[in-house]
């Protein structure tokens, strides 16, 4: 299991529901980042006091995670593959409809300081041919939980606890409505999974539930 730092993003105006695109770039981060909002204290004068004015990244309604981080719910729609902000123009519209604690019947053993995470994914694809990164999107490897400290980890499927053949497991088919669910180990207590595919240039994050 791979960790990596993940740094920290301010979403600004989030639609109700987004979507990614393969065809078109993921907008920027403010440049503010790297600079000061006050100016280091000089020996010659003290600093002067700045304004500090937000700054509204610019995003698309429905094409594409913000910046680099889109926040859905469970059940909120989302898709890939959009030519614009129209969910018909989209190739795959896609919505998490289970995330939680536990294996539900599967009876194999929690490895220390893991968890098992059950996740449940329905898909639907339009009639024309799929772009290859976008049929791959939902694929288990594009899958992850990032902990408290912000650290990232990729998801393991639990052996014998699915997933099931369809969007985690093989490219999704032009025309089809899927649906799929897995069971991963993750670390224990994470509370955010996300889905990092790498047409979009960004990720979406749904916060896991506490555990019961």
């Amino acid at each position: 299991m791979r960790r990596s730092a993940v740094g920290v993003v301010i979403l600004v105006g989030l639609s109700v529901s987004g979507c990614a695109s393969s065809t078109q770039g993921v907008v920027g981060l403010s440049s503010s980042f790297s600079s000061p909002i006050v100016s280091a204290a000089s020996s010659a004068a003290p600093p002067a006091v700045q304004a500090v004015v937000p700054q509204v990244v610019p995003e698309s309604t429905f094409s594409k995670p913000a910046t680099a981080v889109a926040v859905k719910e469970v059940g909120e729609e989302a898709g890939v593959g959009c030519t614009s902000d129209l969910k018909s123009d989209c190739t795959v519209l896609f919505i998490v409809t289970e995330l939680g604690w536990g294996s539900e019947g599967c009876r194999r053993p929690v490895v220390d300081g893991q968890a098992h995470l059950r996740v449940t994914i329905e898909t639907v694809a339009a009639p024309h041919m799929i772009d290859e990164l976008d049929a791959t999107s939902f694929l288990v490897e594009n899958w992850g939980t990032v902990d408290r400290d912000g650290f990232a980890s990729s998801v393991a499927p639990v052996a014998g606890c699915g997933p099931e053949r369809g969007p985690f497991t093989a490219p999704v088919e032009a025309g089809l409505n899927q649906r799929s669910w897995a069971v991963f180990s993750v670390p224990a207590g994470a509370p955010t999974l996300y889905l990092a595919p790498p047409s979009t240039g960004g990720r979406w994050e749904w916060n896991i539930p506490p555990a019961q």
